[in-house]
Order: structure tokens, then C-alpha cells, then sequence
């Protein structure tokens, strides 16, 4: 259902070199440790770009949503029994800090920069100075990363790192994440004939306003103001990278 790029690399010692390589790892592991352990009403609800799917699919929905649920099940707990073996492996290196401190090993056992930094402050994208809201463009890549452009700069970052972690759930991305893909699948428009009109309210328009404020230190609100007629639509670019389908 996400889509990742090719990772070619020793689990254990090879280093993820770029920023890019990092972030499609850490959201590999993540997807694959969250789908192991939800049952499918979970599976549907967090992960509602998945009946677009079902849809496409020369089956019945219920066949179709439970053939779809087993086949990331299956794949979860593959990705996951080879971290368990790998972890067992190298055993030594782990208990001695001998590993590569950008391997994705590392990452996984929490021996990496990048696992260490969880929980602290969110990054800060480096705007350049004059940049408007209107320059932007943010593309969902997976359903917990983006590729942002404005200017000649284009990043790649998890919503953990956007700041869109939930308090409450600390390995969870919350609501307002939920309330960007909406608007990207909607490219920058929600109104109330909107199927997710509910999230459209004022409050978590306001709390996405604010974070998104403060990750890119723009002035002004990224979201114009409610329109009769019009509703709620992004000054920047947003799009959602198109799921392939089964």
C-alpha cells in the first residue's frame, strides 16, 4: 500500500547515507511494526487510503478488505521476524555500541542519532528569507512522510519530524497529520460536501495552522479562513502521491 524505494544495504553495518534513505527506512520499520499488531477494524481506520484498493479489486469488498488486511499482515511479520533474527545476530555488536550509528539495525534498537532525537524538539525547515506560503509545495509520499519543496530546497521528512507526533501515543502521528492527508487527497480544498467534513472544524484547523507555522517560520496562516461556499483551501501546493494499486 505505501510506496518505498529500493533499500539495498547490509541490515547490520551498512550506514544510510542520505537524509532521504534514512526517512524511507524509519517509515519501512515503523509501517510494518504498526500494521503487525492491529486487527483489521484498526488496520481500515488508521489506514483509510487502503479502500481505494478494495475498490479496484474483481472481489467482493469483505473478501477483498480481508485478502488486502493478511497480505500486510504477512508482510509486517516478515519485516519484523528479520529484525528479530538480525537483532539476535549481532547480539555482540549491540551490547558493545558496535554498530553503525546510521545503520537502520542501529535505528531499530535505538543506538542511532535519529532514534535518539525522538521526543525532542521537532525540526525546523530552512526557510529562505521573502519565501511566501504561495512558493510551497508538499507532497504525502507515504502515509507518514512528505517531500516539501519551496525555493531550490526539497526535503524530505516524516510528520514526526514536522511535529505532528501525538502526545498522548508517542509513536503515533495525530489527528492534524490525519487532517493534512485530507487535504492533499482533496488538493488543498475541504468543504463541507467533503466525506471528512467533521475534520474541518475550527479547532483542528487552527492546531495545523500553528504547527505548520512553526516548522516553517512563515508568517501568516497556511490555511485561508473558512468561505461559505468555498470552504477551508491551502495557500501552499498539496498532493498525495497516488497508492498503487494491487
Amino acid at each position: 500500500m505505501t510506496q518505498t524505494k529500493s533499500i539495498n544495504v547490509s541490515l547490520p553495518n551498512d550506514p544510510l547515507g542520505s537524509p532521504d534513505a534514512r526517512t524511507t527506512a524509519e517509515s519501512y520499520v515503523r509501517f510494518a511494526k504498526e500494521v503487525k499488531g492491529m486487527g483489521i477494524d484498526d488496520f481500515y481506520h488508521r489506514f483509510g487510503p487502503a479502500w481505494d484498493i478494495i475498490t479496484a479489486l474483481d472481489l467482493s469488498s469483505s473478501e477483498a478488505a480481508q485478502r488486502l488486511f493478511e497480505l500486510h499482515q504477512r508482510h509486517s511479520q516478515q519485516v519484523v521476524g528479520v529484525l528479530t533474527r538480525e537483532i539476535e545476530l549481532n547480539a555482540e555488536q549491540i551490547a558493545d555500541g558496535r554498530l553503525h550509528a546510521d545503520s537502520l539495525l542501529a535505528m531499530v534498537v535505538g543506538q542511532s542519532s535519529a532514534m535518539k532525537s525522538q521526543g525532542t524538539k521537532p525540526a525546523l525547515f530552512p526557510t529562505p528569507s521573502g519565501a511566501k506560503w504561495e512558493d510551497l509545495t508538499i507532497e504525502m509520499l507515504t502515509l507518514d512522510s512528505v517531500r516539501v519543496r519551496l525555493g531550490t530546497t526539497s526535503k524530505v521528512y516524516t510528520g514526526f519530524d514536522m511535529g505532528f507526533r501525538d502526545g498522548r501515543k508517542n509513536n503515533m502521528l495525530n489527528k492534524q497529520w490525519d487532517l493534512l492527508w485530507t487535504f492533499a487527497e482533496a488538493e488543498g480544498k475541504l468543504d463541507w460536501a467533503n466525506e471528512q467534513a467533521e475534520l474541518g472544524k475550527y479547532k483542528p484547523i487552527y492546531d495545523l495552522n500553528q504547527t505548520l507555522k512553526r516548522f516553517f517560520g512563515l508568517s501568516g496562516n497556511p490555511i485561508h479562513a473558512y468561505k461559505r461556499g468555498v470552504g477551508y483551501v491551502t495557500r501552499f501546493k498539496i498532493t498525495a502521491r497516488t497508492l498503487p494499486k494491487a
